[in-house]
């Protein structure tokens, strides 16, 4: 993490809470000309939007202003996975199509392409 973030986070806002994941979330401690204390949260490992629990995107976007607990609350919560989009685990949906050999798993599409 660079200088002038540590620095800014220390005499700027005030630690709030982290989360499972290692996350840790924090709040300015002035308000700014009429508007709310800005939010933030320092990730963990690689910065990934999905990497933030429920719980926590509701207070960094003041749909609450309960600060949730360090744990997971109910057990049936799984634990986090990356965006697997771009990748060879990204979900392609397949259709079966019947022909009169048999039934065949193809693609649903034909990804386009540029030539």
């Amino acid at each position: 993490m660079h200088i002038w973030i540590r620095l800014y986070l220390k005499w700027r806002t005030t630690f709030i809470g982290s989360d499972n994941l290692g996350n840790r979330y924090f709040e300015e401690k002035k308000i700014s000309r009429g508007e709310k204390k800005r939010r933030f949260v320092l990730y963990k490992g690689n910065e990934e939007a999905s990497k933030v629990p429920a719980l926590w995107h509701a207070w960094l976007h003041y749909m609450s202003d309960i600060v949730p607990p360090n744990v997971c609350l109910y057990r049936w919560e799984q634990s986090h996975t990356p965006n697997l989009t771009g990748t060879k685990y990204a979900h392609a949906p397949k259709v079966v199509h019947i022909t009169q050999t048999g039934t065949v798993l193809k693609p649903d599409y034909v990804a386009w392409t540029p030539h």
